[in-house]
């Protein structure tokens, strides 16, 4: 084997080490475990803006299990919530004051971010909500952009979530 052949062969070898990490990279998702806390300041303020909301999210694989507390002008609610990110839905229920309220979930990626779309029930109503979930490059904030339908409307929001030390 002459000496150019051996650096062919070489070259070839360590692209092809090269290339799954780079691919990995690309296709890496990010874990969203941890407590996290609105930042109100960063946060559009609007009628999709609870006052206060938090997270303690674990994530192990495609499972999400979130334990989530908002405070709106009707009072304070908490949820357990659990998803499989896997494309199908998965029901959650919670109380909204003195409402049941019922989520159906279905929940993908698009490359690193978290999509989450929802259909809330609750006191007959239907709403269609889509959350996008982005995590930051330091890994301490997570953007989530909004998006609600109901009664042939659109609002839509920005809400800053810090990670928690």
């Amino acid at each position: 084997m002459s000496m150019r052949h051996a650096l062919f062969i070489a070259s070839i070898g360590a692209s092809a080490l090269l290339a799954p990490a780079a691919l990995y990279g690309q296709t890496e998702r990010p874990d969203f475990s941890g407590k996290w806390i609105m930042d109100a300041a960063k946060s559009e303020q609007g009628p999709l803006t609870p006052q206060t909301m938090s997270y303690i999210i674990q994530q192990k694989g495609s499972q999400i299990t979130a334990d989530r507390t908002i405070t709106t002008p009707s009072g304070e609610s908490t949820a357990h919530l659990v998803f499989e990110i896997d494309g199908k839905p998965w029901k959650n229920e919670w109380k909204q004051g003195a409402m049941s309220v019922v989520g159906l979930s279905t929940l993908s990626w698009e490359n690193t971010t978290l999509i989450i779309k929802t259909l809330i029930s609750a006191d007959g109503q239907e709403v269609q909500q889509m959350d996008r979930w982005t995590l930051g490059p330091d890994g301490k904030t997570v953007t989530i952009q909004r998006s609600i339908e109901a009664g042939g409307q659109s609002l839509t929001a920005k809400v800053v979530m810090t990670k928690a030390p």
